[in-house]
């Protein structure tokens, strides 16, 4: 979770370009960026990357499913820590150190729970290759979708981002 938590650091204007364009924020106040639509979104997002885990640890790993909570727990957290790096705009210290850590955690976790982990499977070409196809299925359709929908329609603040707010400042100044 602390990767998910860290995303509140995220910046994704400059203080300065957000002060000049005030009317960036009209969409938030009116509700539009968190509304069902966005919460509907992201519950198929989850069933989405979901279902390919699990589809995809049966029709991969036939034979080893004993080890399905290893299967589908590592490709759980690897596909929600490439989420949450696919969201960032800005990336800072505490970001990263949470992404790290998370990963740290996982893998002593792995060592504590070896009841529920067979560390030999999972440092296991097998396993490293397998849960690599599986996390691919269930984070690059999506993100290849959300690319291509944002470069079709880059949304407002994406625009402002290439103009530089000290070049205009002069004239929007002086129109006033």
């Amino acid at each position: 979770t602390a990767p998910v938590f860290a995303l509140c650091l995220d910046v994704e204007l400059p203080e300065k370009t957000v002060f000049f364009y005030p009317e960036l924020y009209q969409s938030l106040r009116k509700g539009r960026l968190m509304s069902i639509k966005t919460f509907f979104g992201w519950v198929l997002l989850s069933l989405y990357q979901g279902s390919i885990v699990m589809l995809g640890s049966m029709a991969l790993f036939e034979g080893k499913l004993i080890n399905i909570v290893a299967i589908t727990f590592t490709s759980l957290i690897l596909a929600e820590l490439l989420n949450v790096a696919t969201q960032v705009h800005t990336w800072h210290p505490l970001m990263v150190a949470a992404e790290i850590l998370t990963v740290l955690i996982y893998v002593y976790s792995m060592f504590i729970l070896r009841s529920y982990f067979d560390v030999l499977f999972v440092f296991s070409y097998e396993f490293v290759w397998r849960v690599a196809v599986i996390v691919f299925l269930s984070w690059a359709p999506v993100h290849v979708c959300k690319w291509c929908r944002t470069c079709l329609r880059p949304p407002q603040h994406r625009k402002l981002l290439e103009e530089d707010p000290q070049e205009d400042s002069t004239l929007y100044s002086h129109q006033l």
